[in-house]
């Protein structure tokens, strides 16, 4: 699990980033719902909280299907890819998913973006659209 001192720990945030593996051998989907599952075990709040998705180790997740497997998340999720709304400039090489600030339903994750830290992938993008996600949640706490 998560941990009971992690999950009081990011109970204070007020955003959440999902790291989801790209390179484990679990599906997508069960790794995104395994995590839901806890927070909404721990606390009302954190189920509930404004989040984001990171599909991490990007760059050791190797086949042609790579872009399949991220479009087939994010439909999951009832959500088209839109690389054209590439505010933050995520690698076009990679699947994404980005909502409008302006429109954004906190009840969807704010964007789905791969990322490797090690290739440097969607680092700042990433970084970019974060701080974009975290300041209009607290302007909307004002």
């Amino acid at each position: 699990g998560l941990g009971l001192e992690f999950l009081k720990h990011i109970e204070r945030t007020k955003f959440l980033l999902f790291m989801i593996d790209l390179a484990n051998y679990r599906n997508l989907e069960d790794q995104f719902e395994t995590l839901k599952i806890e927070l909404e075990r721990f606390s009302d709040k954190l189920k509930n909280r404004p989040y984001a998705i990171a599909l991490t180790r990007v760059d050791s997740a190797f086949g042609d299907d790579l872009n399949q497997k991220i479009d087939s998340f994010i439909s999951s999720l009832d959500l088209m890819p839109n690389l054209g709304a590439n505010l933050h400039h995520f690698d076009e090489s990679y699947s994404s998913y980005l909502q409008n600030i302006d429109e954004y339903d906190k009840t969807k994750p704010y964007f789905i973006a791969p990322l490797s830290s090690v290739a440097k992938i969607n680092v700042d993008a990433i970084k970019y659209a974060l701080l974009e996600a975290v300041n209009e949640v607290k302007k909307e706490e004002l």
